[in-house]
Parts: C-alpha cells; sequence; structure tokens
C-alpha cells in the first residue's frame, strides 16, 4: 500500500513538473517572439512584421480553442470603449452584443503589446492563414496516431488514399452498413455505452470508451 502511494505521489508530480515544463516553453516562445528585432527600413510593413512570430503564436491557440472559424469583417475592428463581456450570456442577446463579445475575446485573448495594430489588415490577414495550417497540423498529427487511438491498424488512417470505408470495424464505429451507405449521424455509435445508440440522448459521451478515446488523443497528441 505504502508503495502504491509513494508511486502514485511520484506520479502527480511528474504531471505537475511536465504541465509547468509545457507552461515555461510557450512563455519562453513568447519572449523570444518579443524580442525587439533590428531595423533596417523603417516602413509600416516592417514595422507591422516584426510582430508574426507572437501573431502566429497566438492566432493558432485562438483558431484551436475559441474561434475556428472568426468573422473576417471582425478581426481588425477596434475594441468598442464597453463591449459585451464574452464570458456573459448577454453576449447572445442581440447581433450587436454577439461582435461586441467576439471583439472582446479577441482583445483579451491576444497580448496587449498586439493591440495597436489589430486594427490593420496584416493583423487578420495573418490570423486568417494561421488558424487553417494549425487545424491542418493538428489533423495530421491526429491521423498519425489515430490507429493508436482506436486499437485499428495505423495504415487505415495514415495513407489518405486508404479505403477506411471498406473496413467493417470502422462503419460499426461510425454506424453505417456498407461503404455505399456512407450517410453519417450526428451521434455515432462510438459516442455510446458498448456502441448501442440510444434515440433519448441520455447515455452519449457516457461510456468509458469515449474517456479511453479522449485519454488516448491527449496523451498520443501533446506536445
Amino acid at each position: 500500500l505504502d508503495l502504491f502511494q509513494v508511486l502514485k505521489t511520484l506520479q502527480v508530480q511528474m504531471q505537475r513538473l511536465q504541465d509547468e515544463n509545457k507552461s515555461i516553453k510557450e512563455e519562453n516562445k513568447t519572449l523570444r517572439a518579443e524580442k525587439p528585432k533590428r531595423k533596417w527600413h523603417v516602413d509600416t510593413q516592417h514595422e507591422l512584421s516584426v510582430h508574426e512570430d507572437t501573431i502566429t503564436i497566438y492566432a493558432r491557440k485562438y483558431g484551436m480553442m475559441m474561434e475556428m472559424f472568426p468573422s473576417s469583417d471582425l478581426l481588425n475592428k477596434k475594441l468598442p470603449e464597453a463591449p459585451t463581456p464574452f464570458d456573459s450570456p448577454d453576449r447572445y442577446k442581440t447581433a450587436a452584443t454577439q461582435d461586441s463579445a467576439f471583439l472582446h475575446e479577441l482583445y483579451h485573448h491576444f497580448p496587449e503589446s498586439l493591440h495597436k495594430i489589430m486594427e490593420s489588415s496584416y493583423f487578420s490577414d495573418m490570423v486568417l492563414k494561421c488558424i487553417p495550417d494549425a487545424r491542418a497540423n493538428e489533423i495530421k498529427k491526429l491521423r498519425g496516431v489515430a490507429g493508436d487511438i482506436f486499437n485499428l491498424p495505423s495504415k487505415y488512417f495514415t495513407s489518405t488514399s486508404f479505403e477506411r470505408a471498406t473496413i467493417p470495424e470502422i462503419q460499426q464505429l461510425l454506424g453505417v452498413s456498407s461503404a455505399a451507405n456512407q450517410t453519417y449521424k450526428t451521434f455515432p455509435p462510438i459516442l455510446f455505452p458498448g456502441l448501442k445508440e440510444d434515440t433519448s440522448l441520455k447515455t452519449v459521451f457516457g461510456t468509458s470508451v469515449n474517456h479511453s478515446v479522449l485519454y488516448r488523443t491527449v496523451q498520443n497528441c501533446t506536445v
């Protein structure tokens, strides 16, 4: 019992150290990105481009954690003097409050050092470029570990030309009967215990399979 407790304590401490190490790495990335660069030209484009690394770091996080498809019309708008808080239910009252809350969240996410350039087209163009790049990168990472996540041969997912629709195990997970019948459901069997669908949705996500899949996903995709 004592040995088990010691191992458990060490595991918790190791996880905390890993989290701290990851946080330090992220801070270092930001510090390096914010480090002043020698200016050879004083034109506006160059003045904006020195922020490229910082915009990239925060845009990738923004696209993965907050807005996968942000409004291009709002990305370079000025923050209102009294914006609707993004974490308030009031944000959904009207279209105007939704736009206001969007801007509040945008300015809250990106560091203050970027606020002065966030009304520029350079900023919005960079963000709109970084978000799909980050999404594609994460999908590529998932494809590389999908075999481990679902306990299936990795070739089912790593090859873009592989006919996954013909694999019975994948058909069962997705709730399709054949390669010809590819009408996918909003809540496929994999989201239910024992792959048994519940039309009431009371048991959706309530399966150890989901927890296992989530755990293996995080474990395999954590950088």
